[in-house]
């Protein structure tokens, strides 16, 4: 299994900005010389992304925490889709998370939300077949279409009470799901938002 240390990933990002930073000097300079050395570090900036790719798909709890604990942090759409994390804690420091940005995470189990997110996005967990709890312990607002979709093992789920919005298809086959406690301040719920929950028998309101 390839390995990342937290030390190396600090020296890769270190690197990818030192790169980055001088192909945008070059670019505002550019002469003709210069597009061999531009060429050569798009080369370098490829090869380093690479690794990181090659890490978040061998080493991903490792390379997902190292990510979620840098400051200002967004993860992007399908930043970790089919990362192989299994519980997922996320920090105060990640501000913002894009479509799909977890999606297809098969091995993840359980995941609890900082107090700085206040949506979840499009399918940013759907089809992770073994998420079985969700803890949402931020002000979240808007569960977005199809954020939770196809999560069959999903059982126990917390929203907050500053819910207002479910969308389409949001736990669309969470077929494990029996019981769910919606919050007073919710005021839509988006179509077919919870269709084939088989084993749904009580919803509070």
């Amino acid at each position: 299994m390839f390995l990342f240390s937290r030390n190396r990933f600090n020296k890769v990002f270190k690197s990818i900005f030192f790169f980055i930073k001088l192909r945008n000097k070059i670019k505002k300079k550019m002469k003709f010389h210069h597009y061999y050395h531009l060429l050569c570090l798009n080369f370098v900036i490829f090869f380093y992304l690479s690794a990181l790719q090659l890490a978040s798909e061998n080493n991903s709890v490792d390379f997902v925490n190292f990510i979620l604990e840098q400051p200002n942090t967004k993860i992007d759409t399908l930043c970790f889709n089919g990362a192989f994390v299994t519980n997922l804690i996320i920090p105060p420091s990640v501000t913002d998370i894009y479509c799909s940005a977890f999606m297809m995470c098969k091995n993840l189990i359980g995941v609890t939300f900082n107090p700085s997110i206040t949506k979840i996005r499009e399918s940013t967990f759907g089809y992770c077949s073994s998420l079985k709890r969700i803890k949402i312990e931020s002000p979240i607002q808007e569960i977005k279409k199809g954020c939770f979709e196809h999560c069959l093992s999903l059982v126990d789920i917390t929203l907050p009470t500053t819910l207002v919005s479910i969308g389409e298809v949001a736990f669309h086959n969470c077929a494990s799901l029996t019981e769910i406690t919606l919050p007073p301040n919710l005021k839509s719920i988006g179509m077919v938002a919870f269709s084939d929950c088989f084993s749904l028998q009580k919803i509070v309101i």
